[in-house]
């Protein structure tokens, strides 16, 4: 285990540059790879698609019809000691 491991340390430092090369070229292919291919998506609607009778999921769809404009936003919820500490936190935005 010892000689293999040095082996493998005293070929790295023997070709470096090529090993460095190598690193940046894969680094590259995968950052590209990453523009072209990934995406990232956030709509439930489109990532999880159950199976079966599931209720959340049906209900989900009814709230979607019935509240269009609705889509696509984000719900904060904040709470506090009294209503006096919820509307500080929420003038300090």
């Amino acid at each position: 285990m010892r000689i293999g491991l040095a082996r493998l340390i005293r070929g790295a430092l023997t070709h470096a540059k090529m090993l460095l090369l190598v690193c940046v070229a894969l680094g590259m292919g995968g950052a590209g790879t990453f523009l072209l291919e990934g995406r990232l998506n956030s709509d439930l609607g489109q990532l999880i698609q159950p199976k079966g009778d599931q209720n959340w999921y049906q209900s989900n769809q009814a709230f979607q019809a019935a509240f269009p404009t609705y889509q696509q936003t984000a719900l904060v919820v904040v709470r506090g000691r009294d209503a006096f500490a919820v509307e500080t936190a929420r003038s300090e935005e």
